[in-house]
């Protein structure tokens, strides 16, 4: 029975346990009954940071969804150089195969950009490594590769230096690999594969794997958020909780014309039932965007994300702030123009000392219903660092919501370019081209302004579903007055399907499509974008709007 447990928590996070009762009869079916049992990992620190210990059960305060849980079983962890993990319990009871952790996990992904920059992130994730307990277990992720946690410290140390070494001279290969136009999906060139290939070959660093679902190489698979996606279904592979710290120069796309509650977000929900925490650490400065339109103010608009001024971009303002959520709702930290170093330290430190809690919920969640968890703490001058949620386990719609999350912010980052003042030559990257997409737009007898909207098909990465060519685009679309104000704005996502004919005329013809949009006010200029997820890339575009009287 607790080997089945203990299996069942690795997959979904919570322990569930069923008893099978047969009567005598043997013509009636065996009655079950299934109980719930939810850990909740707790780190509770000073304000210094530092872990607070000698915590019992009656200092903690449990509720799901508002509602006063009962905590059922309690455990101390503690974890130092000079003794085994404190595994005693204040239950006299084995908790239904709620068993804790000898070590620790922490789980190292090296995701995109230049990630030994301003913030020293690999330099960092060395002393990091060096100074764990000879019991912790470290896994690395990078270029959709993954090892095994491990208690061989110096091989881990080993790759990372190599890395550190090579991953600035690849990442120009990826870039350069999606930046060309083709008809085809954007894939990786032989000679970019074979030097990636060569990063994980030898025998004095970790063996690696791919991650699951990540095979391919087309640009999508690259992106940082479907990097974290596949490390934490990697990391729900193993029991107990886990540490996944994210290294990145770019801020992740968590989609800000969605939502502001970042504790909803897909990422929080899949890390949640994994019991994986999200640490991220940004290892670059601010964004050469933002460093072009110069100066650091707030940026002044309407009052909403999508209006800039001169200044500071909204991606770089509200990044720290939106990050810090996603990675409090999970329990970890996060950082943004600091040394890697301080981050590293704070979770090692706070991970010294944990607090197992487990309870019974008192209504029965349904399997893809994400219940909301909140910890409080009767000691003053305290914080702690837990999962703020769970579900059973992954939902059908995780994979819509990804896809979704990764097209707004692209769109969002897109539309908040063209309001710069700056030359369009100096803002336009990789993944923005103006010239690919154009806009003719009208007004019609209902005020409601009417758009042509025609965009390069070089830049889509059409599918050949059995001689129909399909791809489907995010549409953004903001309408602004003369100061700058929105006036009109619509989203939608366009699902293309191409005949064999037609698919064959966009090598040298344009698409288009009209599209209607309320406004409020008098329009004076509207910008739109439009991304391909498969690509990984962004068409955009702004245009006056003229009204005849």
């Amino acid at each position: 029975m607790s080997r089945l447990l203990a299996k069942a928590a690795t997959v979904v996070a919570v322990l569930v346990c069923s008893v099978a009762v047969a009567g005598r009869d043997q013509q009636q079916p065996p009655l079950r009954s299934t109980v719930l049992l939810v850990p909740i990992d707790v780190r509770v620190v000073d304000a210094n940071g530092d872990p607070v210990p000698g915590l019992t059960a009656s200092d903690f305060a449990v509720y799901e969804n508002g509602a006063k849980q009962d905590i059922a079983h309690f455990m101390t962890l503690s974890y130092s150089t000079d003794q085994q993990p404190d595994l005693s319990s204040q239950s006299s009871v084995e908790p239904f195969g709620l068993i804790p952790q000898s070590h620790r996990t922490f789980i190292i992904l090296l995701a995109r950009g230049r990630l030994n920059g301003p913030a020293r992130g690999i330099d960092a994730a060395i002393a990091f490594i060096k100074g764990l307990l000879p019991t912790d277990r470290v896994a690395l992720i990078a270029f959709l590769r993954a090892s095994k946690p491990t208690t061989d410290h110096g091989a881990a140390i080993r790759f990372l230096e190599r890395y550190r070494h090579h991953h600035e001279a690849l990442e120009g290969r990826l870039q350069a690999d999606f930046r060309r136009l083709a008809f085809d999906p954007v894939t990786l060139s032989t000679a970019t594969r074979r030097e990636i290939d060569a990063l994980f070959r030898g025998d004095e660093i970790p063996s690696f794997v791919e991650l699951p679902g990540a095979t391919g190489t087309t640009a999508s698979r690259y992106l940082n958020l479907n990097y974290l996606r596949r490390a934490i279904q990697f990391g729900r592979r193993f029991g107990g909780e886990k540490h996944l710290i994210v290294l990145t120069d770019k801020p992740l796309p968590l989609g800000q014309s969605t939502t502001d509650d970042r504790s909803g977000h897909i990422l929080v929900k899949l890390a949640n039932e994994s019991r994986v925490t999200l640490s991220y650490i940004n290892t670059g400065g601010l964004s050469g965007h933002t460093m072009i339109r110069g100066g650091l103010f707030i940026s002044r608009g309407a009052g909403t994300r999508s209006a800039s001024g001169m200044g500071i971009t909204d991606r770089d303002f509200f990044a720290p702030g939106d990050h810090r959520d996603v990675a409090e709702a999970t329990g970890g930290f996060s950082s943004f123009y600091r040394e890697a170093s301080s981050t590293f330290g704070r979770l090692e430190r706070s991970s010294r000392v944990q607090y197992l809690l487990a309870y019974y919920p008192k209504s029965a969640p349904s399997p893809d219903t994400y219940r909301s968890i909140r910890v409080e703490i009767n000691r003053p001058g305290v914080s702690a660092h837990y999962r703020h949620g769970y579900r059973l386990g992954p939902s059908q719609r995780d994979e819509d919501d990804f896809r979704n999350a990764i097209a707004a912010e692209a769109v969002q980052q897109a539309l908040t370019r063209l309001t710069d003042a700056a030359p369009r030559s100096m803002i336009t990257n990789a993944r923005v081209a103006p010239p690919a997409l154009r806009i003719q737009p009208s007004m019609d007898q209902e005020h409601r302004l009417v758009l042509n909207i025609a965009f390069d098909p070089r830049w889509v990465a059409f599918k050949d579903d059995g001689g129909e060519f399909r791809a489907i685009l995010r549409l953004g679309i903001v309408v602004d007055d003369r100061s700058g104000h929105q006036v009109g704005e619509l989203t939608r996502s366009l699902n293309l399907a191409l005949s064999s004919d037609e698919y064959a005329r966009t090598k040298k013809d344009w698409l288009a499509i009209d599209v209607t949009v309320p406004v409020q006010g008098l329009p004076s200029r509207v910008r739109a974008a439009a991304y391909d997820y498969e690509a990984d890339r962004t068409m955009a575009a702004a245009a006056t709007i003229t009204i005849r009287r």
